[in-house]
């Protein structure tokens, strides 16, 4: 099952970003929330970022293999998804951001979110698609 496979490579990324946060918040010296510490901040919404756009878009290739959507087609937006939740992670984590790198820094967060959304929209409509064509040759 090809969603297993990204499915498993999402849950190594999100445990590693997830120990980030927590070797952040003992460096810190923080326990509970950001502390007022923008470098937590940006951890902390690295992982939940990852965390909230992965269920629907495992949800959506599950879909995909289940209606027996061609395997490169996923495959292809498994690894445009994953490459864009790099991006936008890499983004976030940077930690010493001077203002020549702040363009670099906003092009690869942007990046990452529009190829996450397009990818998100491109499992959506191959959905609706192998339904309706089904719906039809039925």
């Amino acid at each position: 099952m090809i969603t297993g496979f990204f499915a498993s490579i999402l849950a190594f990324f999100y445990v590693g970003l997830s120990m980030h946060v927590i070797r952040t918040r003992r460096r810190l010296k923080v326990a509970l929330l950001d502390g007022g510490q923008q470098e937590l901040t940006r951890a902390i919404r690295a992982q939940g970022n990852l965390a909230e756009y992965t269920p629907i878009t495992l949800f959506l290739m599950v879909g995909l293999e289940q209606q027996n959507a061609h395997p490169y087609a996923i495959y292809i937006l498994g690894f445009a998804y994953l490459s864009g939740r790099c991006m936008h992670a890499y983004s976030l984590l940077r930690r010493e951001v001077t203002s020549s790198d702040k363009k670099v820094d906003f092009r690869f967060r942007v990046t990452g979110m529009a190829i996450t959304f397009t990818t998100i929209i491109g499992l959506a409509i191959l959905n609706l698609m192998h339904f309706m064509f089904s719906f039809i040759l039925d």
